[in-house]
C-alpha cells in the first residue's frame, strides 16, 4: 500500500479544476467587461432596470413632447441606456427658502415631479384630447355619419 495512488482520505484530497477553453475565457472576459463602462468612464456601472427608471428614461425621451416651449436636442437612440446614474440636485444652503422646493413637494421620481405639476398636467389633458377628437374624426370620415346605412342593402 505504501506505492498505491488511491491512498486512504483520498476524498479530501484537492482537485485541479480543468483549464477553460479559449472561447470560454474569451466569453468570460467579455463578460467580465460589459459590467461596467470601462476606465475611461471611471468604471461606471450597468444600472439595474426598475419600472420606476424605465418610466423616468422614457420621460427623458420623450421631454420634447412635454414641454413644446423648450428646444432640446434630438434623441436619437431608440433603446433605452444600459450605463446611466441618476442624482439628486442638494439645495443650497446660501440660497433663500423661497428660491428652494419645500420637502413636501418633492417626489421620488421624474413621473411623480411631472404629475403633481398643475400645468404639465392641464397640457397632457389639452393634447389627448385632442388627439382623441382627430381620431374620432378620421373614423367618421372612413364610415361615414351613418354607419349603419352602409350594411343595409
Amino acid at each position: 500500500m505504501k506505492k498505491a495512488v488511491v491512498k486512504p482520505g483520498f476524498e479530501k484530497t484537492a482537485v485541479l479544476k480543468p483549464e477553460k477553453s479559449k472561447t470560454a475565457k474569451k466569453l468570460a472576459r467579455k463578460l467580465e467587461r460589459e459590467k461596467t463602462m470601462g476606465a475611461k468612464w471611471f468604471q461606471l456601472p450597468a444600472t439595474e432596470m426598475s419600472e420606476e427608471r424605465k418610466r423616468d428614461l422614457k420621460v427623458l425621451q420623450w421631454r420634447d413632447a412635454i414641454d413644446p416651449t423648450v428646444h432640446y436636442r434630438r434623441n436619437y437612440r431608440k433603446t433605452l441606456p444600459k450605463y446611466f446614474e441618476i442624482g439628486r440636485v442638494v439645495d443650497n444652503p446660501i440660497d433663500f427658502y423661497s428660491s428652494r422646493i419645500p420637502k413636501k413637494q418633492r417626489k421620488n421620481t421624474i413621473v411623480e415631479e411631472l404629475l403633481a405639476d398643475a400645468e404639465v398636467r392641464q397640457r397632457m389633458k389639452q393634447k389627448y384630447s385632442e388627439i382623441a377628437a382627430h381620431r374620432n374624426n378620421r373614423r367618421r370620415r372612413k364610415f361615414g355619419k351613418h354607419p349603419k346605412r352602409r350594411h343595409a342593402r
